[in-house]
């Protein structure tokens, strides 16, 4: 069994006086030797293993390069634009995702594209960008030039890895509540011994669907499976009768999400769109959460054609396709694919925020037009006092969607303390089914949307003002190095973190328990459902946050949504109409940032 061992005294080997910070155990370099500095965020989590990789670096390299590991606080990134901006920076530094174009369009950091070879963008050898997850690599190419990024542009990072987010469940709650949990593959629903399992994340037996499910009060088989995403209305269904609202001291709620991405995006959706025509015609992103266009599943083995773009089966339309069907209805070859459902109609963007909303309004309470509140979330005002993660921690909250840091970092120091059982399931999806409680299915096609939602990754990069491009190469060979597969393989086990590397997946599923301290505490820690978190890498891609360069075109309207909308004092309506949302595509006018890259 893997054992790490706490940093439970962090500070006292971490010490930032204006950001400048002195190694952890980096000592002062070799005689000789080329020194580098490499800072990235330093926790309990990855402290040891990464001054390893460094350490293994640099005896390796002893006389020519030595790497100074200066491990910094959680919250150095916050900061991180004015050491760029300074006269002395580190040569090889992490930055998150959040940060990244905005550094970029600044031209603080340097083409990576040059300091790699032809092997290393498209081989196959130990740093091999070919075999990362692609929606982790394109993150980080971007033209700024153009303001366009994505598949093909100049690398300016090197994925760092990346939080996944997942449905993460109490296992002891739903024991409580006699809804039995399984986990049976969607494949496998309908076969042998699962031969009465339906492929729903969650669905109500009258007969038990297993030998060992038991019944509920009301006298039925309540059935939660953690390995198919539950639709919009079995996360309803389930979320209500989870919660119990009848002590206002300690409420109890089902469910609860911060981001709308699971929704939005399932069905073709964002909030933010590009258009050719703005700005004069050069293009502009605009706000775009309010849009009614249906969304559309192409079904059929020989897809669709409109316009000038083929789609294929199983995809969901963006939003030139959503609107080029709105505007050629009346063509034939438009009408022949609705009259077929060839184009299977979904919910808009607007549909899809709406029920979002929804969640966490009071039950019953107007939304917008006839869509009402569900009253299964904590409202924004309720958690700022309390926190997302704690909600789940102290049993307050039955379901939480979040990353898979906090699983590694927080649950199994809180919830395995104390007995609590948890688990992980996907993320809930846009499905519809037939009569018998089977997947609807359309011209041989399975009805039902994206699976979506986003991860939070880092990259590691070079600062322009790094002195010269012998200092730069010798920095991009160190990160090559850094991550390559070696030396991930070995993160991978130290930390029971996510691989970046596609190549990674049964080494990760082999996994053993992880030992973890909790102040005087050690606790086992072991990954669940780990198909699940893979799988996840897959699909997982960008938030709203990494699609521009700021967060500027948020920060005016933000706080009317999450107080006046989701507290219930504005309807969505109201929200549209409001001169600051108005506001936002004269915003976004100014932004370098063009056509998002996605990966959807």
């Amino acid at each position: 069994m893997k054992r790490i061992k706490g940093i439970l005294a962090l500070g006292l080997c971490v010490t930032m006086l204006l950001f400048v910070a002195v190694g952890c155990g980096g000592g002062g370099g070799e005689k000789g030797a080329i020194k580098l500095t490499f800072w990235t965020t330093a926790d309990v989590v990855n402290s040891e293993i990464n001054q390893k990789i460094v350490d293994d670096y640099n005896a390796a390299h002893k006389g020519s390069v030595y790497i100074d590991y200066i491990g910094q606080s959680a919250g150095y990134a916050d900061n991180l634009a004015s050491t760029l901006q300074g006269s002395r920076v580190p040569d090889i530094l992490q930055i998150g995702e959040k940060y990244f174009k905005g550094y970029a369009f600044q031209n603080l950091l340097t083409d990576l594209t040059p300091f790699l070879t032809e092997e290393d963008i498209t081989g196959h050898g130990d740093f091999s960008l070919a075999d990362m997850y692609p929606t982790l690599v394109n993150r980080y190419r971007l033209d700024i030039s153009t303001g366009a990024g994505g598949p093909g542009k100049p690398i300016l990072g090197i994925p760092d890895g990346a939080a996944t987010t997942h449905l993460f469940y109490n296992k002891s709650w739903f024991k409580r509540e006699n809804i039995n949990v399984i986990s049976v593959d969607e494949s496998d629903c309908g076969k042998g011994a699962n031969a009465s399992v339906k492929p729903h994340g969650y669905y109500v037996y009258d007969t038990a669907p297993t030998a060992e499910a038991t019944l509920r009060r009301d006298g039925k088989y309540h059935v939660f499976n953690d390995r198919i995403p539950m639709n919009w209305e079995e996360l309803v269904t389930l979320s209500e009768l989870l919660t119990d609202l009848s002590d206002k001291s300690n409420p109890k709620y089902g469910f609860m999400n911060e981001w709308w991405f699971s929704h939005g995006w399932s069905v073709g959706g964002d909030c933010l769109e590009w258009s050719d025509e703005m700005n004069g015609g050069e293009g502009q992103f605009f706000f775009a959460l309010g849009d009614t266009a249906p969304g559309y599943l192409v079904t059929g083995s020989e897809g669709v054609t409109l316009g000038t773009r083929t789609y294929a089966e199983g995809d969901v339309l963006d939003y030139e396709g959503k609107h080029y069907v709105l505007e050629h209805k009346k063509d034939a070859d438009v009408a022949a694919y609705l009259q077929s459902e060839k184009l299977y109609e979904l919910p808009s963007t607007r549909d899809a925020f709406t029920e979002f909303c929804q969640l966490s309004q009071v039950k019953g309470k107007t939304v917008d037009g006839d869509k009402v509140g569900y009253g299964i979330s904590p409202s924004p005002t309720t958690l700022s006092k309390t926190g997302k993660t704690k909600y789940f921690t102290a049993q307050s909250v039955a379901m939480l969607v979040d990353e898979y840091n906090v699983m590694r970092n927080t649950f199994s120091t809180t919830m395995n303390v104390t007995g609590v059982e948890w688990g992980i399931a996907p993320l809930y999806q846009w499905r519809a089914y037939d009569d018998k409680g089977d997947v609807l299915i359309k011209n041989g096609t399975p009805v039902v949307g994206k699976e979506a939602g986003h991860s939070l990754s880092q990259c590691l990069a070079v600062p322009k003002k790094v002195k010269s491009d012998k200092r730069k190469q010798l920095a991009v060979d160190f990160i090559k190095y850094y991550e390559g597969k070696a030396a991930r393989e070995a993160y991978m086990q130290a930390t029971g973190y996510v691989p970046i590397y596609t190549t990674h997946t049964e080494s990760y599923k082999a996994l053993l328990p992880i030992i973890i301290q909790s102040g005087k505490t050690e606790v086992e820690f072991s990954v669940p459902n780990k198909d699940i978190v893979l799988q996840s890498m897959a699909f997982n891609t960008p938030g709203d946050w990494s699609y521009v360069e700021n967060g500027n075109w948020i920060k005016d309207w933000s706080n009317i949504l999450n107080s006046s909308v989701r507290d219930g004092n504005m309807t969505l309506t109201q929200f549209f109409q409001d001169k600051k949302v108005l506001a936002t595509d004269t915003i976004l006018k100014d932004y370098k940032a063009k056509e998002k890259y996605t990966g959807r």
